[in-house]
Protein backbone atom coordinates (compact mmCIF):
# COMPACT_ATOMS: atom_id res chain seq x y z
CA UNK A 1 0.00 0.00 0.00
CA UNK A 2 1.46 3.58 -0.99
CA UNK A 3 1.30 6.44 1.74
CA UNK A 4 -0.36 9.85 1.53
CA UNK A 5 2.03 13.23 1.79
CA UNK A 6 -0.50 13.62 4.66
CA UNK A 7 0.52 10.14 6.28
CA UNK A 8 3.98 10.76 5.76
CA UNK A 9 4.34 14.13 7.68
CA UNK A 10 2.31 12.94 10.21
CA UNK A 11 4.64 9.87 11.07
CA UNK A 12 7.30 12.27 10.47
CA UNK A 13 6.37 14.69 13.11
CA UNK A 14 5.34 11.58 15.50
CA UNK A 15 8.52 10.35 15.27
CA UNK A 16 9.92 13.19 17.22
CA UNK A 17 6.12 13.70 19.65
CA UNK A 18 4.96 16.21 17.45
CA UNK A 19 1.33 16.57 16.07
CA UNK A 20 -0.31 19.15 13.83
CA UNK A 21 -3.99 20.30 13.62
CA UNK A 22 -6.06 19.66 10.59
CA UNK A 23 -5.67 23.75 9.79
CA UNK A 24 -2.36 23.59 10.45
CA UNK A 25 -1.38 20.47 8.21
CA UNK A 26 -4.01 22.26 5.67
CA UNK A 27 -1.75 25.71 5.39
CA UNK A 28 1.42 23.86 5.35
CA UNK A 29 0.34 21.46 2.47
CA UNK A 30 -1.19 24.79 0.35
CA UNK A 31 2.28 26.45 0.97
CA UNK A 32 4.50 23.97 -0.10
CA UNK A 33 2.20 23.14 -3.26
CA UNK A 34 1.46 19.62 -1.92
CA UNK A 35 -1.99 17.75 -1.05
CA UNK A 36 -2.44 15.65 1.84
CA UNK A 37 -4.25 12.71 -0.70
CA UNK A 38 -0.94 13.01 -3.14
CA UNK A 39 0.91 9.71 -3.14
CA UNK A 40 4.28 10.12 -1.51
CA UNK A 41 6.96 9.07 -3.78
CA UNK A 42 10.84 10.10 -4.09
CA UNK A 43 9.65 13.38 -6.13
CA UNK A 44 7.96 14.82 -3.38
CA UNK A 45 10.60 14.04 -0.58
CA UNK A 46 12.26 17.24 -1.03
CA UNK A 47 8.94 19.55 -0.88
CA UNK A 48 7.61 17.33 2.32
CA UNK A 49 10.92 17.31 3.86
CA UNK A 50 11.41 21.52 3.51
CA UNK A 51 7.39 21.49 5.24
CA UNK A 52 8.85 19.67 7.77
CA UNK A 53 11.39 21.75 8.72
CA UNK A 54 9.22 24.98 8.47
CA UNK A 55 6.77 23.26 11.25
CA UNK A 56 9.97 22.26 13.07
CA UNK A 57 11.33 25.55 13.78
CA UNK A 58 8.08 27.27 14.55
CA UNK A 59 8.25 24.46 17.32
CA UNK A 60 11.33 25.48 18.57
CA UNK A 61 10.40 29.14 18.97
CA UNK A 62 8.14 28.29 20.89
CA UNK A 63 7.92 29.38 24.36
CA UNK A 64 7.54 25.97 27.23
CA UNK A 65 4.34 26.97 29.04
CA UNK A 66 3.88 25.51 32.50
CA UNK A 67 0.55 27.05 34.55
CA UNK A 68 -1.52 25.67 37.29
CA UNK A 69 -0.17 22.01 36.74
CA UNK A 70 -0.44 22.08 33.06
CA UNK A 71 3.22 21.77 31.57
CA UNK A 72 3.97 21.87 27.95
CA UNK A 73 7.52 21.48 26.65
CA UNK A 74 9.58 21.03 23.72
CA UNK A 75 11.45 17.70 23.35
CA UNK A 76 14.26 20.93 21.42
CA UNK A 77 17.33 18.54 21.08
CA UNK A 78 15.31 16.02 19.22
CA UNK A 79 13.21 18.78 16.96
CA UNK A 80 17.16 20.08 16.34
CA UNK A 81 18.82 17.22 15.11
CA UNK A 82 16.08 15.66 12.95
CA UNK A 83 15.97 19.36 11.81
CA UNK A 84 19.55 19.39 10.88
CA UNK A 85 18.99 15.53 9.82
CA UNK A 86 16.69 17.14 6.63
CA UNK A 87 18.63 20.20 6.22
CA UNK A 88 21.94 17.79 5.45
CA UNK A 89 19.55 15.68 2.85
CA UNK A 90 18.50 18.29 1.45
CA UNK A 91 22.33 19.81 1.29
CA UNK A 92 21.22 23.12 2.91
CA UNK A 93 23.77 22.06 5.50
CA UNK A 94 27.31 19.89 5.42
CA UNK A 95 28.05 17.82 8.07
CA UNK A 96 30.88 19.26 10.16
CA UNK A 97 33.79 17.26 10.01
CA UNK A 98 36.98 17.77 12.90
CA UNK A 99 40.11 18.28 11.94
CA UNK A 100 43.42 18.00 13.82
CA UNK A 101 45.37 20.20 13.49
CA UNK A 102 48.38 19.36 15.86
CA UNK A 103 48.65 16.10 17.65
CA UNK A 104 52.50 16.88 19.02
CA UNK A 105 51.14 16.54 22.40
CA UNK A 106 49.60 13.59 22.29
CA UNK A 107 52.73 11.41 21.28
Amino acid sequence: MQSSVKDIIEARLGAVGLTLSEVELNGLLVDHDLTGEQVYDKAAGPAVKTLLISHMDTILARPDVEEGGYKVKWDRVAVTTYCNMLRMELGLITASVGTVTSRTDRW
